[in-house]
């Protein structure tokens, strides 16, 4: 009887390396397109209004800048549940119960723990509308 093993494989090692992706190119189509989008708009909005783009960019800041705190406490929270393995025992009660999730889910808003502010609820309430005029005078 003959022998009819193969030989190995042998590829080169240029043909299974990735391509070099590090352009600028490359790096662009890895951004998000709404992100792209968001920031092509304020361009224009630059060129066309420059004191209207101060403006949107201070307002957008300020926001983010008052939201902060609870983002944090929600990136710790969710590390957290994911490090002690608690979003596994979580994900198995809801699993089979979706019901009781959106039920939960609504009581939430409806205890007061989330939802409006009672300081931007509209008129009257403060904010902008409400400067204790009924009209312009």
């Amino acid at each position: 009887m003959s022998d009819t093993t193969l030989p190995p494989l042998q590829t080169p090692v240029e043909d299974i390396t990735p391509p070099d992706r590090s352009g600028l190119l490359a790096r662009v189509k890895r951004i998000d397109r709404v992100l792209l989008v968001i920031l092509g708009l304020l361009a224009v909005l630059a060129v066309l209004n420059w004191a209207q783009a101060q403006s949107s960019l201070g307002f957008a800041a300020k926001a983010l800048w008052s939201i902060a705190p609870f983002f944090l406490l929600s990136v710790l929270a969710a590390a957290w549940t994911k490090a002690t393995g608690l979003d596994r025992q979580i994900a198995r009660v809801f699993d089979s119960r979706p019901l009781t999730a959106v039920f939960l889910g609504g009581t939430k808003n409806g205890a007061g723990w989330g939802g409006q502010d009672s300081r931007t609820r509209g008129p009257g309430a403060g904010g902008r509308r409400s400067r204790g005029r009924c009209g312009p005078r």
